[in-house]
C-alpha cells in the first residue's frame, strides 16, 4: 500500500513482501511474535528532497530492538539514489531509488 502527497511523491509504505518477512522473522526476531509488514514513513525539505525516512516494523517494540546502520547514497541532483541498512557490521539490505518525471 503507497500513500503520495499532493505532488505525488511518496510519504507512506506499507510492504508485505513474504519473503522479506519470512527472512525478517527467522533472521532477527526467532523469539518474538512474528511482524507482519514493514512501514516506511518519508518527509521531505522544500526543495523536494528527502529529509526524514522512518522505517517501523508491525511490532512497534521491534523497531527499538538492536541497532542498524542506515547509510544513505545520494545522487547529482540531490535525490536519494540507495539507501544500505548494516546490522551488526554486515550489509542486510539495499533499497535503490529511481525517478519518473513528467
Amino acid at each position: 500500500m503507497y500513500e503520495y502527497d499532493t505532488f505525488c511523491r511518496l510519504v507512506e509504505r506499507r510492504e508485505f513482501d513474504k519473503s522479506r518477512l519470512e527472512f525478517w522473522n527467522t533472521e532477527y526476531a526467532q523469539y518474538k511474535k512474528p511482524i507482519t509488514y514493514f512501514l516506511t514513513n518519508i518527509s521531505y525539505d522544500e526543495k523536494g528532497r528527502i529529509n526524514e525516512k522512518y522505517d517501523y516494523f508491525s511490532d512497534p517494540c521491534e523497531s527499538m530492538d538492536d541497532h542498524y546502520l542506515f547509510k544513505n547514497f545520494y545522487k547529482s541532483n540531490d535525490l536519494l539514489e540507495k539507501t544500505e541498512i548494516f546490522f551488526r557490521g554486515r550489509r542486510v539490505s539495499t533499497t535503490r531509488y529511481s525517478y519518473t518525471f513528467y
